[in-house]
């Protein structure tokens, strides 16, 4: 890739110097493809990183927020990161087209007008979801094209083999690239319209009263994950072939979190988060919580547990003779009541064990 190749990004998250912190860095979506002697390198929908190098909360005396982001990368087809810079350099060293819209390559800074504005309080500075801007490659990239485009003969004897490998190493990449960034790394479904899955997990987490009311220091994990780590969280993150009656199986990527977190006092809870699917969900949170708690009318110790399953779907097809939405619902339903009997009747049998040995 040639030094300063334009490359438009969309802003994947609004930004504000009220909550931002320095060193955040700060996910943008590629809007447009790149390609190379005719091969895409840098796809639509690719991620891209910038960096908050200064963040100052509104002040009083009417001082205004202060705001300033440098954009640092851009994740290649291959998962190689292509530098890129703010403004684009001139052959004579001068600088032309800095970054366009609401960002640019020094602090955003508002000042008051009048006096008027020195016993109240500044604005803080907002960047919108959406702000699109261009940024520009930094330096010549060599790029091995062999990692790009390669092709599987699938008339080959090892043709199941090598998809086998290629599918492996992708979800490896993709899974690596979440455990660094996480959400700003989720992926953009965009086979019909444009739909984050992040934004989706994050609205739907919002959306979940038990999580932020009996745990919110594991909800603000999943919210921020690598960030934010609960005391002695146990972390997994694996991939499932999902079955269910009468549907296609769904290939699922899953991040799931066990705790047993200080502001849920005797429970312990694990939350597995839906980082990828390849057909069905835009976003899935489960949500499984063991709490102590007497067995009513003995005073016993004994065991509650919870289930809460929220997904948010694609456009499933409603109503008529494929109806695919009713019968994803019934079957996850179906799921939930059978897990639930199972695990009920698991944790009976231990518990009696348990109790047989300390008589």
């Amino acid at each position: 890739m040639l030094d300063g190749t334009p490359v438009k990004l969309r802003l994947s998250q609004s930004i504000s110097s009220a909550d931002t912190k320095v060193g955040q860095e700060v996910p943008f979506e590629v809007m447009e493809e790149i390609k190379v002697d005719d091969i895409v390198v840098l796809p639509k929908g690719a991620t891209a990183i910038a960096n908050v190098t200064e963040a100052e909360h509104k002040k009083r005396m009417g001082r205004a927020g202060k705001l300033n982001i440098a954009i640092s990368y851009a994740r290649l087809s291959d998962k190689e990161k292509v530098a890129l810079r703010a403004v684009k350099e001139t052959k004579g060293g001068g600088h032309v087209g800095a970054m366009t819209g609401a960002i640019v390559a020094t602090s955003i800074v508002f000042f008051p007008a009048a006096p008027l504005f020195l016993f109240m309080h500044g604005k803080d500075i907002t960047i919108p979801q959406g702000t699109e801007i261009t940024a520009f490659v930094d330096g010549d990239m060599h790029l091995d094209m062999a990692h790009f485009g390669a092709t599987i003969d699938m008339a080959g004897p090892d043709a199941s083999e090598r998809v086998a490998a290629a599918a492996r190493q992708r979800i490896v990449e993709y899974v690596n690239a979440y455990r660094e960034h996480g959400n700003a790394a989720m992926i953009v479904y965009d086979d019909r319209g444009t739909v984050h899955s992040s934004d989706a997990f994050v609205a739907m987490l919002r959306d979940s009263s038990l999580v932020f009311s009996a745990a919110p220091s594991l909800a603000e994990y999943l919210l921020g994950y690598p960030e934010k780590v609960p005391p002695g969280v146990t972390d997994v993150i694996f991939w499932s072939r999902d079955e269910m009656p009468h549907l296609r199986p769904v290939l699922r990527i899953t991040h799931e979190s066990i705790v047993s977190p200080s502001d849920a006092a005797g429970s312990t809870i694990i939350a597995a988060k839906q980082i990828y699917a390849d057909h069905y969900f835009e976003a899935g949170l489960e949500v499984l919580a063991a709490s102590d708690r007497a067995v009513s009318g003995s005073g016993s110790p004994g065991i509650f547990l919870t289930a809460v399953r929220r997904y948010r779907f694609d456009h499933l097809p409603s109503g008529g003779l494929l109806n695919v939405r009713s019968r994803v619902i019934n079957a996850l339903r179906d799921n939930v009541a059978a897990d639930l009997t199972r695990l009920k009747r698991e944790s009976e049998a231990a518990w009696a064990s348990a109790s047989a040995e300390r008589r």
